[in-house]
């Protein structure tokens, strides 16, 4: 027997072999959509972006949309063994368009239930919907109460989630969810699962549950931006109690550091900081002195940027690919004169991307070459001004424009501010000169009207919630429709009423301007913003002051709008 002949039948039998495992895996992946298809990059999409918006050290369970074609019966659940993964049905999907303009709330509610799941560490593998209720194989025993708990819970994060990431879950969670029941023609009882009003009762009961919270969240973030700082920190020290997520440290942090910010004298801040509002209007006014007891200041400042760091380094531990709260502790550790822990928290950030393969911000390359001048390394600081200015970070040319002038004056005087600031003082005057290419707006309104104050105050589904304080009060009363929430924000000294618009909202504010508007749009009808906030991720905020409007923009495309007026 040669030995051609010799291997000829084995190898036929390999071959044969390796075929039928082929076909088997082309099989199993043929019940998937595969990762190119549209549904499933939306999908994808969503998830990423409440994973991100939660913050966690661990890794984003992996996604599978099952195809029509597969058969299977799960509508949507998430599986912890042998690795994490959150499957979904395509019909799932096809369900959520149904919803229109919130099909991407509607998706949301799923995918942030199941996320919750996983994060929550629920290692349950039967979550809402299994169109059977028939055990899976790496299924845990649990009751059908234990499961309702875990339902109410992952409801309850899952919400809250979807909040943070930019999606009206609360609104939309109880719809989806009497959509999937008759889509897939449910029975009322599944086994093992709660009932179909059961399952409704415990998503509606979390909705008001977690209404306030949204409400507070909201009222933090508009109270922040129009500089009411100490009741913007109480707002955000209340949902720390209910919710300690990364976004709210951060948030918490960032309040902080602008409480301290405004007790400091402006010589010690001479540069734009990446966290601030309006560094225009402090920079502005660089004569001006802050009055007081300057040794109670100071241990106030040293008070409050302490709270800032730990806050921060709570978000990090949450999240230690959260840049935000990376830039906004070097900011808070050269505000302290720590300027090698600034410079060293925005190296670590920088490994942390490189790990990532993402880019470091622009914001990022702003304080560690703000930290490098205040640490006399002028030469060091030059590639990340122009690193932040390429990146378009925080006031970056002021920042650039500011260091060459330092640079070149001074070079290795830097650190003798009393004798060169009057020169630094004047200039900075002199850059900030007040626009004059800002149109005079008028207050916007909506639905030709003012804010309906008494409807606000005098309905009976209005939530109501106060945050006590002897000197900053916040009472807090807030109703939502299909298209917009209104707010009173009774403070100590007068009432802030507001409108936020919701996805559902179709007007236009009075210069045309609609949501999905693009921010370019925006500029032309309105002129430069009085000053713009980075939010979460692609987010930011444009405020006008005089047309008393902030526009939500993401991708440079507007996602709704905050007006308000005062009453006194």
């Amino acid at each position: 027997m040669s030995i051609a002949s010799f291997f000829s039948g084995p190898r036929q039998l390999f071959t044969g072999v390796l075929l039928t495992l082929l076909w088997q895996c082309i099989a199993v992946h043929a019940q998937l959509l595969p990762h190119s298809h549209y549904k499933y990059q939306v999908a994808l999409a969503v998830c990423q972006k409440i994973a991100a918006a939660r913050g966690d050290v661990r890794q984003m369970p992996l996604l599978e949309v099952n195809s029509k074609q597969s058969n299977q019966q799960v509508i949507a659940q998430f599986k912890p063994f042998p690795q994490p993964r959150i499957i979904l049905d395509e019909k799932l999907y096809d369900v959520s368009t149904h919803f229109g303009a919130d099909s991407l709330h509607a998706l949301a509610c799923i995918v942030g239930h199941e996320l919750a799941h996983f994060y929550e560490n629920h290692g349950w593998g039967n979550s809402f919907a299994e169109m059977t209720g028939v055990a899976q194989d790496d299924n845990i025993a649990f009751s059908k109460t234990e499961k309702s708990l875990l339902e109410a819970e992952a409801d309850y994060f899952g919400l809250f989630y979807g909040f943070l990431a930019g999606y009206e879950t609360f609104r939309v969670l109880p719809k989806i969810l009497s959509s999937i029941y008759q889509e897939y023609q449910l029975p009322e009882q599944l086994q093992g699962y709660p009932s179909r009003q059961e399952r409704l009762s415990i998503a509606e009961g979390k909705v008001r549950e977690l209404t306030p919270l949204l409400y507070a969240f909201n009222a933090g973030k508009l109270l922040y931006l129009r500089k009411n700082y100490d009741e913007a920190a109480h707002c955000f020290d209340y949902i720390l109690s209910k919710y300690p997520g990364r976004e709210v440290f951060n948030n918490a942090g960032v309040t902080r550091l602008a409480q301290a910010l405004a007790l400091m004298e402006v010589e010690v801040v001479y540069f734009a900081y990446p966290f601030e509002l309006d560094a225009h209007t402090r920079l502005r006014r660089s004569n001006a002195r802050t009055t007081g007891n300057a040794s109670g200041k100071q241990q106030q400042v040293r008070h409050l940027l302490s709270q800032a760091q730990d806050y921060f380094e709570k978000a990090i531990d949450i999240d230690r690919s959260y840049p935000a709260a990376y830039i906004n502790l070097a900011c808070t550790y050269s505000l302290q004169d720590n300027q090698a822990a600034a410079i060293g928290t925005i190296n670590e950030l920088e490994k942390v991307c490189q790990e990532l393969k993402e880019a470091l911000p622009g914001n990022a390359h702003l304080i560690r070459g703000i930290a490098r001048v205040k640490e006399d390394q002028l030469e060091k600081a030059e590639p990340d001004f122009e690193q932040a200015v390429e990146k378009e970070a925080y006031q970056a040319r002021y920042n650039q424009e500011l260091y060459q002038k330092m640079y070149t004056t001074w070079h290795d005087q830097v650190s003798d501010w009393i004798t060169h600031w009057p020169v630094v003082e004047g200039w900075i005057r002199s850059f900030w000169q007040p626009s004059k290419d800002n149109p005079v707006l008028k207050p916007e309104k909506i639905n030709e009207s003012m804010i309906p104050v008494k409807a606000v105050a005098s309905s009976e589904e209005a939530a109501v919630m106060v945050i006590s304080d002897p000197d900053h009060p916040v009472k807090i009363t807030a109703t939502s429709t299909e298209t917009m929430d209104q707010c009173q924000l009774q403070l100590a000294d007068y009432t802030l009423l507001t409108t936020l618009t919701t996805s559902g909202y179709a007007g236009a504010t009075s210069l045309g301007i609609t949501i999905g508007s693009d921010e370019a749009e925006v500029i032309e009808k309105y002129g430069e913003p009085t000053y713009r906030v980075a939010g979460s991720g692609t987010w930011h905020y444009a405020y006008y002051e005089s047309a008393r409007i902030i526009f939500t923009i993401d991708e440079q495309e507007v996602k709704g709008w905050w007006i308000y007026t005062i009453v006194y």
